[in-house]
């Protein structure tokens, strides 16, 4: 499929086209990267296999690194 390179301006753009005030979406932006460190600890401990795993967390960081987080 296609690949979209969506950033945090564009997620900020929906949000708001969707009329969600600006301060709620950079707030769920925020509730994310305070996510992401405790994503890397449950992804550790699951029964994934370590390649698994490794994709998991770069799909992550990635996704991380696009919003500028």
């Amino acid at each position: 499929g296609k690949k979209h390179k969506l950033g945090r301006e564009d997620f900020l753009s929906l949000a708001g086209y969707m009329r969600i005030p600006p301060k709620a979406a950079v707030a769920a932006i925020d509730a994310f990267s305070r996510w992401r460190g405790k994503a890397d600890e449950i992804i550790d401990m699951s029964f994934l296999t370590s390649t698994s795993k490794d994709k998991l967390k770069l799909i992550i960081s990635e996704r991380s690194r696009r919003m500028e987080i």
